[in-house]
């Protein structure tokens, strides 16, 4: 019959609706729960340490040391070897340049940091370590050769040399020099106490020129020890006498 057919038809659609409606309705309860617990669930609990144990907002110690490392690294400045050039580095950052000659730096570039600082030369294939402070060298001062064994050590005061002492790629010594009492004279490379060695180990030459001598001699001697010459010099660094006398030398 119409009618039988046409209530059927109704009670499908409205079972259709009914069915719609209870899933969004379900997925509507099941969103705002789980919205709800995003927002409502407690976090974790927060311990507090004691004041004197709190954790420090720095990097350990010796990270810092890694990090902030000096180093110098020296080469040839020109083709011709007419300077060197040298680089300070604090880490892997260049804290200044500079360009040395006949041991005196000039044009330098930046700050060098204080503390002690390894370095390398490639001009001379030597490294080692030595200590700045405000910009100059102060104390201990070490440098070996590629095998390394000791080639140089020396004082710094304020980046004035006060000591040094040089050795063979042997190990033996080959020259020392003591500039502490030194009368120093333009013109004249040599002041203070110093002795120069031959590979025996044989005092090959000598000199010193002081304040307190006001003025002082030079030496050289031959194999056998004996003195082959000996100058005289005055507190302005001229010859007063010249002895080529061979003398046993003591």
């Amino acid at each position: 019959m119409p009618f039988k057919k046409y209530s059927r038809y109704t009670f499908g659609l409205a079972s259709i609706i009914l069915a719609g409606v209870l899933v969004c309705a379900h997925f509507l309860i099941f969103y705002e729960t789980n919205e709800n617990s995003l927002v409502e669930s407690p976090s974790a609990p927060t311990v507090s340490l004691p004041d004197q144990e709190q954790p420090q907002a720095q990097m350990p110690q010796k990270i810092l040391v890694q990090n902030n490392v000096l180093t110098r690294k020296t080469r040839l400045g020109s083709k011709r070897g007419l300077y060197l050039t040298s680089i300070f580095y604090q880490g892997n950052q260049v804290a200044a340049r500079q360009k040395e000659s006949g041991g005196t730096a000039y044009d330098r570039e930046g700050q060098i940091p204080d503390g002690e600082i390894t370095f390398e030369n490639s001009a001379d294939k030597t490294f080692g370590v030595e200590h700045y402070e405000n910009g100059e060298r102060h104390g201990e001062y070490k440098e070996y050769f590629t095998t390394g064994q000791l080639k140089k050590e020396a004082q710094y005061v304020g980046g004035e040399l006060t000591q040094k002492k040089e050795y063979y790629p042997e190990g033996i010594l080959k020259k020392e020099e003591d500039y502490a009492d030194a009368l120093r004279v333009e013109g004249r490379s040599q002041a203070g106490v110093g002795k120069i060695y031959n590979k025996n180990g044989q005092l090959v030459y000598e000199w010193r020129f002081t304040v307190v001598d006001q003025g002082g001699f030079n030496r050289s001697y031959g194999e056998d020890g004996q003195t082959i010459e000996e100058n005289l010099f005055d507190a302005e660094g001229n010859v007063k006498e010249k002895q080529n006398e061979i003398s046993t030398l003591e």
